[in-house]
This record gives C-alpha cells, structure tokens and sequence, in this order.
C-alpha cells in the first residue's frame, strides 16, 4: 500500500503541486462550484479518469466570485426589474387621480428653467420659498367643474388646503396693498362668473392675502397678514364645490419678530411643543455653529467632527464609555455563555479565535470596533486583547489564560515565572496551571480506558459468553520501554543516599488499519551487518569502505562498535556509497567517461522518444546494472535449493514419527529412537542418507567484484526497508524482515534475529487473518503528517521516553513516581493545547526535515576512487588484502541452523 507519487496532488486548474492543507477536493459535497469548473474544463470531471481531484485555494477562490456572479445575474436583475415596474406603478396611480377636470385648461408651469449642471460645483439643496397670498373673510372660493342635470351647489368640497409657511410682506406701502385686493377681486369674481375653475391640482401655488380690519388707529399701517395654500386633488366625478373660510377660523395673528434683538453672535431657534411654538435664543458659540451646520444640511461626518471639537466631546466619551461598560457587563453575564467561561479540560483543547470575536461583536459591538480600529483588524490581536480584559472584569472568564499556562509548562517554564506572568495578567497562577493539570490527567485516564480497557473487557467477556467483539469498539497496541531515573539529593546524609529507579513508560497507539470483515478463527498454516565490510586495517585497500571513508574525510563514521551510536552518519555514508557504486556502473555500462559526456553505446535520442519508451529505456539499464555488477553470484538461488532440501528432509522425518508413542521408527530397519538428533546419525551411518548438502564456491573468483555486489545488496536492502518503514508499507516490511533474519544470524545479532524471527512468526502463522492485518499494517505511526512521513513504532517510544525524561529533569530531586506519572499522563492533552492554538494562530510547525546537503563532489570522488580500482570489470583470482577469503553473506547462511 505504498503510496504512489503521481499527478493526484496536483491542482485541476493550474497543475500547481499541492500541499494537503491547501487542496480543495472537487468531489466533496461542501464543494458547490462544479458546474464553473465544468465549464473552465469543457469536460465533466470524474473520480475515476485518472486525473487531480483537487483545486487550489486561488482557483477555488476565483471560482467561488465566478458562481456569486451567477447568482447576482439570477436574482438582483429580477429584484431591479419589480423595484422598477412598482415605481412605474405609483407614478402612474398618482397621475391617474391628479387629472385636471378640464383637459383643455392646463396649469402653466412656473417651475424656473435650470441651468446647465457644473459637475465640479457642489450642488446646493433650496428649500422653496413660500407665496404671499391674500384672502377677504368671509369670501367664497369654490372650485368649478362641469355641472350635470342634478347636481347641487351645496355637494361637500372635494378640495382641501395645506397651509405653508408665512412669508412677511413690508408694512406701510397701503396703496400697492389695495391694488393688489381690487385685483384679485376682479379674477375672483371672473372667474366665478365665468364658471371655470380657479384652484386647480397642480404645482402652481395660489397667493390668498388677508388684511385685517379691526385696526384703531388710522395713523398705524395695516398688517398685512400673508398664508399660503397648496391645493389636493379634487375626488373626480364631483362638481363645483365652494368652500368658506372665516378670518377667525383660518388665519391667526402672528407676533412680529423683532430683529434688533439679533446680533451676530445669537440665534433664535423656533421649536414646536404640544402644538404651541416656543423659541430660544442659543448664545453659545460652539452650539451655534452646530446648529447652523443642522440648518444648511451638513453631512452627517462633517456635523460629527464639530461635535467632537466643540465643548460636548468630554460629555460624549462619558456617555460612549458608559456604553461599552453595559456591553461587557452582558458579555461577562453567565446567560451570555461565553466560550471564556470553557475552562474544562476537552473545551481548552478546542479553542477558537472566531467564535470569542463573535461573541464580542455580537454583544459588545462598540467594543469591537475600538478594537478592531486600534489593532488594525487583527484577529489574534483582538481577541487576545479581549480576553485580557474580561478576565480583568471577571475571573472566572479564564479559558485563555489557562491555555498559556500550560503550553507555559508544556515547554519547562518554571512556577516563579508562570507567577510573573500571571501578576501581569497574561497566564493563570501557578496554582490553577496545577490543579488544571491534574484534570488533564483525569482526561487521558478516560481515554486510555477508552482506548485500552474497554476493548480489553470486551474481548474478555466474548471469551466467557461466547459473545461478538463491538464493531465499533476502538482497538489498539500497546507498547513501551525502560525508563530510568537516578536521583541525586542536594545535601546527601545516610538517610538520604541516590537513588536509582527503573520504570516502564507504556503507550497505547491507536491501530490506523483495520478490518473488522476478516476472520477471527485460527490460522490454517502452520540490517545491514556493517563488521563484515568495514575494517580499519583496509584503509589501504583502494575502493574499501575505509579508504573511502579517509579520502572524503568523514570523521564521524567509525567501527561497527559506533554503528547503534550514531546510525545516522553510518546510514548516510552507506547512502552515498550506493549511489556511487550504482552511477558508476551505469557510466561502465553505456561507456561514459565522465557525467557530462556522451554514451558510446545505447545511444538514444532520449529527448525525442515518449515517456513510455524512456521507461522502458531506464529499465533496460536498471536490470542489466542488476544482472552484471550486483547478482554476479547466485547465492539466492542456492538458498532456494537447500530450503527445499531441508523442507523434504523435515517431511520424511515427521512421518518416521509416531505422536502417540513419542518414538521415532526407521523406516528401512525399524530400530526406534526417542531423539531426531539419534535418528539422523543412524541414517546417514548406517543407511548413507545425506542430508542438505552446502555448496561450496570455486576458488578462482574476482572477490573484489564479490565485495562490492555483496555490500550493494544489503545497502539496497536497507534503504528499501527504510522507504518502506517512511510509507508505511506492511508488505514490503514483512517480505524484508525475512532477509534480515538471515543476515542478522551471520552477523550473530541474536538479539536483532530473535525480534525478527518472533515478528514473522506474529505476521505468518500464530495470529488470525484480521489480527495479521492489523499487526502488519500497524507497525509504523506517523505524529507529524504527510506523506512518507511514518516513523517505526520503536522510535515513537524512544521519542516519548525521551520528552518524559526532560520534563522529569526539570522537577530535580522533588521527584516521585507520582509526579513522573502526571508528567507523563499530561504530556498528550498539553501537546494538543498547543497544537491547536498554533493552528489557530497560523504558524507552520517547526520543520522536521534537515536541510539537503550537496554530496555530487563527494560521489564523484568515490565514483574515481572506484574506477582506479577497476572495480567494475571482473579479474578472475583477484582479492582485497585484508579481505582474502571473502564470501557473499548469503552464502555464509547456515539453512540447518
């Protein structure tokens, strides 16, 4: 199951490779653009045509505003269109019932010509100015239409009037004022008489002048009182209507103002309570200019900064502050629930930014827009900052706070500063961070009850009742190692002496593979050895591991003792050497002179032929590179040959056995034996059987050649079983645990062949289907993501042993098995806290990968040290020094042990 690295991680659009948290899958049903996709590629996209299913986040991106286009298309043309057709609709109703009586008399319009617009002048909004109108008491004004048979000049007027503000017309011109009255006495009266229409439903305003009568004295000027009218339509179908206002009913004497009471610095400000008009004269400068920008129609920014400049700034910020403090005493209210209140252990472990700058915005929305404005709309920012502030309102909104403090004591920080912090208000006490600790201990319990326990009784009580394992139940491995730990007292008496405590750390890995559909029932069938290449003493022996080493100076690669010590330079230089043995064989083979010249034989346009051919072309070179420089010995197939041996001899003594009696039977003479050892002995002395016979080599052999072919098979060997342990591989793990088996008996690793023999026979025979499937496929764990990124299960428990062991250090010579049981129970759930505020905070985890190192010059090196010795060509009788009777480490398998 290894995974293959094709084109799928690829974008859809814009073939751009992807990392697996920027990939947008295209079959997913959150994924709602398909049909613009569609369209981008003119074909309808498959799961099954071999190609990406994914985009990426710009192309999703671009996509999405393709389908809100879409919408917008769909939807607000039709809601423009019905705005539209009910605008047309009211216009037209208002026109219908505004129709002059009389088509052939319109109104003149005394709307003035406007002037061609400036664009580049501010446009300046008039209020209209009123008409002074005169009217005599007591005079009739009606509203004629076309009479019909029967109709009655007492109908009830159909026109009503809307008074508009007075405008003052100059007192003392007495003679203009009669002349207007005498005027407007003849129109009203021929117009009366002729019988048309005198108030009509138009724009046009109609000036009514009243001069009042009940003055004394003579020598005092006539107030001339003016009012203006606006006429409403007339309901269509009456007639003439006439409407009669008195003096008293309809006009009112108004108070003369007095302008000598003005000055520039005052205003007089006319207001309206209960229907009585009171005035009031504002004095003050800045409410005066507030007032005047009211007046002239100010917008809305500008009438604001006057406010904030004037003397009502101080008295607004109370009342803004004033604001913000009722919002948060609803956001720290338990009925708010906020997610500050989570403080439990599995809500920590989930905390999200988005949902406290909800919260805030939701309840306290003067609030966030300070925030929002200060920090620039900074969301971690923000929400950092809201949590420091409402957990100074309120204690109890602490969940932030105690997520500092235990990544604070994740990485090792001492109480004293935790405590620093905490004064600051930045973390919760050292106290808090312990008792919530310990309830992080309370969590892991439960999962590892979860996790272990439960599937341990399940299994027990389908054992007792004959009962089916929960399909559901989670199934897991458990594994572990030794966990030292010497303490030191400070001040040592006899009382107080080291002491030396060895425990065993244990972890429960949740299996990743499984199948529940397999078989429970019984089974129905029944690393590189580093000291055999490598010794100081060859040094002088050209093409050596040693003389490689010396000339390309690695100081850090040393004996076999050093090997487990520092594997990783060991396996880097053994990495190297295999690439080196490999490009130059494949120079030997197409007869290259150096890496940038050009084949004397296999010459192909390699540029020119298709991917297919280059394909083949590479595996023509790989298998005969495979064939002449690497299996020059069949030393597999004589394995082959003596396994089958072995298997036959085993089959004929098992059926001289007879298992009821314990007695082995002899087939040719019948003579019995208790012991196989006895019975062999008999048959090959007395009978001449020979048992598996060990080929031996031909003394005339290029062992030099035998060197390098047996060194490059196990370097093959262990970088295939470490690409197979990085994907996770089972097969291909269990299928070279097999040749590692073999070479770890040569290398006389007993230790190393036991754990191999014991995970074969785990893998091949003792478990059932299902339990061999977990067991094989289970073998690696991945904690960093990604693929080829899976580690061996030892190395998980070196990793963990590791951490414990720093965190114990830390407490000194407090320590207790207790505390070192918290420490390790804790250790997860505080890896998740901090996990997920990185995430939440967009931070890349730190890089596990070293950087790569350029090793061309090295290779090359080793590549001209090689072709000196002339190690790629085959001299029968030739032999390293120090390396004499050298043979193959597969022939040196012994298949009767």
């Amino acid at each position: 199951m290894a995974a293959s690295s094709d084109g799928g991680n690829t974008c859809r659009i814009c073939h751009e490779n992807l990392p697996k948290k920027y990939r947008r899958s295209i079959f997913s049903e959150s994924f709602g653009v398909f049909s613009q996709l569609t369209q981008v590629l003119d074909i309808q996209p498959h799961s099954n045509d071999g190609l990406s299913s994914y985009v990426c986040g710009f192309c999703f991106s671009k996509l999405n505003k393709w389908s809100k286009i879409d919408y917008d298309l769909v939807n607000k043309m039709g809601m423009l269109q019905k705005e539209k057709q009910d605008l047309v609709l009211l216009l037209r109703t208002k026109y219908m019932t505004s129709i002059p009586a009389n088509e052939d008399q319109k109104p003149r319009s005394c709307v003035t010509p406007r002037k061609k617009f400036d664009s580049n002048k501010r446009m300046i909004k008039h209020s209209p100015t009123p008409r002074k109108l005169k009217i005599r008491p007591n005079v009739g004004i009606r509203t004629p239409t076309p009479k019909k048979a029967g109709d009655s000049c007492t109908a009830k007027p159909s026109v009503s009037f809307r008074p508009i503000a007075p405008k003052p017309v100059a007192s003392g011109n007495e003679d203009t004022v009669k002349a207007l009255d005498h005027e407007e006495e003849v129109k009203s009266q021929k117009h009366i008489d002729s019988g048309k229409q005198f108030i009509q439903c138009s724009p046009q305003r109609i000036q009514i002048r009243t001069l009042t009568t009940h003055q004394t004295d003579s020598s005092t000027p006539p107030i001339l009182k003016s009012n203006n009218y606006r006429p409403i339509a007339p309901r269509p179908g009456g007639g003439d209507v006439i409407k009669t206002v008195s003096h008293e009913e309809f006009v009112k004497p108004k108070r003369r103002i007095n302008v000598n009471l003005f000055s520039p610095s005052k205003l007089k400000v006319l207001y309206q309570t209960k229907g009585k008009t009171n005035s009031r004269i504002v004095k003050d400068a800045d409410t005066v200019k507030l007032v005047k920008a009211l007046s002239k129609g100010m917008s809305k920014q500008n009438i604001a900064k006057m406010v904030i400049n004037s003397k009502l700034k101080d008295e607004i910020s109370k009342c803004v502050f004033k604001e913000i403090n009722k919002e948060l005493e609803t956001l720290i209210s338990p009925k708010s629930r906020c997610v500050l209140r989570g403080v439990s252990s599995d809500k920590i472990a989930v905390f999200r930014f988005k949902t406290l700058l909800f919260e805030v915005q939701l309840h306290a929305p003067i609030l966030y827009k300070c925030l929002s404005m200060t920090l620039k709309d900074s969301p971690v920012g923000m929400a950092m900052t809201a949590a420091i502030i409402l957990k100074k309102r309120n204690m109890h909104m602490s969940s932030f706070h105690h997520i500092v403090s235990q990544i604070l004591d994740h990485g090792g920080t001492s109480d004293e500063t935790i405590s620093i912090l905490h004064k600051f208000g930045l973390c919760a006490s050292s106290q808090s961070t312990s008792k919530k600790r310990s309830e992080l201990v309370e969590r892991q319990n439960f999962h590892v009850k979860s996790l272990i326990l439960d599937e341990k009784e399940s299994i027990e009580k389908s054992q007792t009742d004959q009962g089916i394992l929960a399909i559901d139940l989670k199934s897991a491995d458990i594994v572990g190692d030794n966990f030292d730990i010497l303490k030191s007292p400070s001040m040592m008496t006899k009382e107080r002496q080291r002491k030396s405590w060895h425990w065993f750390l244990l972890i429960g890995l949740d299996k990743r593979i499984l199948d529940r559909n397999l078989s429970q029932d019984q089974p129905t069938t029944s690393i590189l050895v580093y000291q055999k290449f490598y010794k100081e003493q060859s040094a002088g022996d050209v093409g050596t591991l040693s003389q490689l080493r010396n000339v390309n100076r690695r100081l850090d690669v040393h004996g076999s003792d050093d090997v487990i010590k520092s594997y990783r330079s060991h396996f880097a230089f053994i990495e190297d050497y295999l690439d080196a043995m490999v490009t130059g064989a494949c120079l030997h083979l197409l007869g290259l002179e150096s890496l940038d010249s050009q084949p004397t034989s296999r010459q192909e346009l390699f540029e020119a032929i298709p991917d297919s051919d280059k394909l083949k072309y590479i595996k023509d070179i790989a298998r005969d590179i495979l064939d002449k420089y690497i299996n020059i010995s069949q030393d597999l197939q004589d394995i082959e040959q003596q396994v089958q041996e072995l298997d036959l001899e085993t089959l004929h003594l098992k059926n001289m056995f007879d298992p009821s009696t314990g007695i082995y039977t002899c087939s040719a003479c019948t003579k019995q034996y208790k012991i196989e050892g006895f019975l062999k002995r008999h048959l090959v002395q007395k009978h001449g059987w020979q048992g598996v016979t060990n080929l031996q080599r031909s003394e005339q052999t290029d062992r030099v050649a035998l060197y390098h072919s047996s060194l490059m098979k196990c370097a093959l060997l262990v970088r295939d079983t470490n690409d197979a342990y990085k994907m996770g591989d089972g097969d291909r793990i269990m299928m070279n645990s097999k040749f590692q088996m073999l070479l770890s008996g040569v290398g006389h690793h007993t230790k190393y062949q036991l754990w191999l023999f014991r995970f074969l026979t785990f893998g091949l025979c003792l478990l059932s289907p299902r339990e061999k499937l977990e067991y094989k496929w289970n073998c690696t764990t991945n904690i960093c993501g990604g693929i080829g990124r899976n580690i061996p299960i030892d190395n998980l428990v070196e990793i963990m042993v590791h951490r414990l062991k720093e965190r114990v250090k830390l407490q000194g010579a407090n320590v207790t098995f207790d505390s070192a049981k918290k420490s390790a129970l804790s250790l997860q759930i505080q890896d998740e806290i901090k996990q997920n505020l990185m995430r939440e905070l967009q931070m890349k985890p730190k890089s596990r990968h070293r950087p790569k190192v350029a090793k061309t010059c090295d290779i090359e090196l080793m590549i001209a040290e090689l072709r000196k010795a002339d190690v790629f060509s085959h001299h029968s009788d030739r032999n390293y020094a120090h390396f004499s009777n050298f043979q193959d480490l597969f022939r040196r398998v012994k298949v009767n042990d």
